[in-house]
């Protein structure tokens, strides 16, 4: 009994071990050039659900909450029925549908973050779901007519500079494959619970 326990155990922690981020996107066209390539997107798919993480390094930070600057805009793949937007990082709120983020055209979904460039945020964190979910974590990855794929308001902290950035080059699909040892080792955790559970 204690030999299945441990094989079935290894073999939860090498099936729950979540990979990298599968997906990755730059925000590389800018109305202020020191801003370009800063800000980055990735997705992850996770049970037909995307999870979305929104980042730099260093101190930026995304905001607005109207008008033609809501703080990050996205399109989605295929289907919106039933579509949610979920586990928002506190500070940011769902901003509505069908808009436009100042010089990168029409969007289908919009975050809102704080209302003044002195309070802007990140990293910005959310999932999104769908009636039917979601088959690949490229499917918020959608071209507007304008050939950009998501756009934000992005300001350095604290005293800027601010300016609107866009993400237009295709997102860089970086799911990682396993190594064969590690797919050794939980071939032998599921055989050994396999023999463990005839005797």
């Amino acid at each position: 009994m204690k030999k299945t326990l441990l094989a079935v155990g290894l073999s939860a922690v090498f099936l729950s071990a979540s990979p990298a981020f599968a997906a990755t996107i730059v925000f590389d066209s800018c109305t202020e050039p020191s801003l370009c390539g800063i800000l980055s997107m990735q997705t992850t798919l996770n049970g037909g659900v995307i999870d979305v993480h929104v980042s730099t390094t260093g101190d930026y930070g995304i905001f607005g909450e109207s008008g033609n600057n809501h703080a990050f805009g996205f399109n989605v793949v295929g289907s919106e029925a039933g579509l949610s937007i979920f586990n928002l990082t506190s500070g940011f709120t769902f901003g509505g549908t069908d808009g436009q983020i100042s010089g990168y055209g029409d969007f289908e979904y919009f975050i809102d973050g704080p209302h003044s460039g002195n309070d802007a945020d990140l990293p910005l964190d959310f999932s999104v779901s769908r009636t039917g979910g979601f088959l690949s974590d490229l499917d918020l990855f959608e071209m507007n007519e304008d050939l950009n794929f998501a756009a934000a308001h992005l300001r350095f902290n604290p005293k800027g500079p601010t300016g609107f950035v866009a993400a237009n080059d295709q997102p860089a699909n970086n799911t990682p494959v396993p190594e064969p040892a590690t797919m050794i080792l939980l071939g032998t955790g599921l055989l050994a619970a396999f023999r463990a559970r005839k005797t």
